[in-house]
This record gives structure tokens, sequence and C-alpha cells, in this order.
């Protein structure tokens, strides 16, 4: 199963169209994408498609144990692009991709 977060409403809704129409059907939810999907958690993995400007611990708090998060942390216009993978309940091992540009992941309320 795939679950997809979008903060910003146009994006949201042509996404919804455009997976459809490839014949997808993940589950899309319009909001936060710091707070995850809780309710949804453990996941294999999450990814990241904006810088953090830190890994965002609700995230690292949703990976099961082997589940992998890829993701481009920094807030300048370059991040480090990371995989982080849970190898217990409190341990967690961090890889170095190298550099990366994304627009900045931006929390609290969804924007239209």
């Amino acid at each position: 199963k795939v679950h997809s977060i979008e903060r910003q409403k146009a994006l949201f809704d042509s996404s919804g169209v455009l997976l459809k129409a490839m014949g997808w059907k993940p589950f899309l939810y319009y909001g936060d994408g710091y707070k995850g999907k809780p309710v949804f958690a453990p996941f294999d993995g999450i990814i990241i498609t904006c810088g953090a400007p830190d890994i965002p611990q609700a995230l690292l708090g949703q990976l099961k144990v082997g589940g992998r998060m890829v993701i481009p942390v920094g807030d300048g216009e370059t991040q480090r692009m990371w995989t982080i993978e849970r190898i217990s309940e409190l341990e967690f091992t961090k890889k170095d991709h190298g550099c990366a540009a994304f627009v900045p992941m931006l929390e609290a309320r969804a924007r239209d």
C-alpha cells in the first residue's frame, strides 16, 4: 500500500487525477507531511520529496524496524540526501548520498 501526503491543494488535486490515469491507487491525503500518518504506521518506507531543515521525529517513529526513509535534509538552497534505516526500536543508521536541491518542506497547516 502506498500513502501520500500533499500540502498544496492544487498539487493534491492534480496528483490524484494523474495517478488514477496511470492505473495506480495510492491513498492520498491533503495535509501536513511533517506529521505523517501514524494511524497507518509502521511503514516499510517513507520517501520525502521536499527539503526538510531536519529529520522529522514523527516520521522516524512511523518507520518499522528494518524500514527506510529517503529524505533531503538542509535549510539552504541545497540539501544532503540521506537514507535512514531503523535497525531497532531506538537505533537508526544514516547514509549520505550527496547534494540535492528540492523545494522546502513546510510545516503546519495545508495550503490552498
